[in-house]
C-alpha cells in the first residue's frame, strides 16, 4: 500500500483535514475533499473543538483570522458538509452579539446527545 502522506510530503500543519494518528483512509478522504487553504485553518479550529462547537469569534481567536477573513469561509464548508449549522446561538463577547454555533460534522451525535430536543 502507498502511503498518501509520503507520497504527497503530507506533515502536521498541512491544509488537509487530517490527524497524522488517522489512518490511511482518512487521508485519502481528507485528500479527495478540495478544501482551499483557508477552508482547512477554519475547519481545523471548528474540529478542534469537538462537541463544544465554535462561534465566528472563537474561530477567529484561535486561527488569527480576521472576522471578514473567517466568516466567508465557514459557508462553503457547511456547503460541502464538513460543518453543521447547530441552529444555536450564543452571544460573541466583544459584541454580544448573537452569533451561530458550528460543529464539525463527526461531532454531531456527541452535540445532539448533549443537546437533546
Amino acid at each position: 500500500m502507498v502511503n498518501t502522506r509520503e507520497r504527497l510530503g503530507m506533515t502536521n500543519g498541512s491544509s488537509v483535514p487530517a490527524r497524522d494518528s488517522d489512518p490511511e483512509t482518512s487521508w485519502e478522504a481528507a485528500l479527495s475533499i478540495n478544501v482551499p487553504h483557508l477552508e482547512s485553518i477554519v475547519y481545523k479550529a471548528v474540529h478542534g473543538a469537538g462537541a463544544k462547537g465554535l462561534i465566528a469569534e472563537d474561530i477567529c481567536r484561535i486561527t488569527g483570522l480576521a472576522i471578514q477573513t473567517c466568516t466567508p469561509r465557514v459557508r462553503p464548508l457547511l456547503n460541502k458538509k464538513l460543518l453543521i449549522d447547530t441552529g444555536y446561538t450564543r452571544p460573541a463577547q466583544d459584541s454580544n452579539r448573537s452569533q451561530r454555533i458550528v460543529i464539525a460534522a463527526p461531532f454531531l451525535e456527541a452535540w445532539q446527545a448533549d443537546h437533546p430536543e
